[in-house]
């Protein structure tokens, strides 16, 4: 197993029966002991023979600090492995880390990036100026 840090990642159930609610996923991951969830996100599907199921984001507040969550998030990290958490013996959801976290921090970055860039474009803006004012100031030198 690959050792991971422990962080706050969101993670992602690919199939969720429909008789599954918010609160039941979230009554689940914090009575395992796997970390205080701060909401989740159901996307609408469709299987093959036309029956809904549900994919569904969960998201948290934190990560509890144990064992069993630092052993479970080790695991949905691992490619080389399948992370699977029993809801209700011997039904199961195979547990993925969510793709959006690494989009939103992304997005997080790049928006850091653009700031940067109109703080340097503003910056240049003003040296520009400046450079005119001495330009003008010395030309006017000059003339005298």
């Amino acid at each position: 197993m690959t050792t991971t840090t422990f962080t706050n990642i969101s993670l992602f159930i690919t199939y969720v029966f429909p008789n599954i609610t918010s609160k039941r996923i979230t009554h689940i991951f914090e009575s395992l002991r796997i970390g205080q969830v701060s909401h989740t996100e159901f996307y609408d599907r469709l299987d093959r023979n036309g029956k809904k199921y549900y994919s569904v984001h969960i998201h948290f507040t934190h990560w509890y600090d144990n064992v069993a969550a630092r052993n479970f998030q080790a695991r949905v990290c691992d490619p080389n492995q399948e992370a699977r958490l029993v809801y209700d013996d011997p039904w199961y959801w195979i547990v993925n880390k969510s793709a959006t976290s690494k989009k939103c921090k992304a997005l997080q970055e790049a928006i850091a990036l653009l700031e940067d860039i109109n703080e340097i474009n503003n910056k240049k803006r003003q040296l520009e100026e400046e450079l005119a004012n001495l330009n003008d100031t010395l030309s006017d030198a000059l003339r005298l």
